[in-house]
């Protein structure tokens, strides 16, 4: 990668997750996502409806 004309390595990993970060930017916020609690809650539904989903016929 090049920055302000000089060549930095790094993992290929990292440039990957900064470059989702950047395309990311603000679309939390968006989707009103406003606090870590917010997005933490979401995170709760999601697994729970998905826990839902696996265990669904085993009632």
């Amino acid at each position: 990668m090049e920055k302000s004309g000089d060549i930095v390595l790094m993992n290929s990993n990292r440039l990957v997750f900064e470059e989702f970060q950047r395309d990311m930017a603000g679309e939390a916020v968006r989707a009103g996502l406003n606090s870590e609690d917010d997005v933490a809650d979401l995170v709760k539904q999601i697994c729970g409806k998905m826990w839902e989903a696996q265990h669904a016929g085993n009632a």
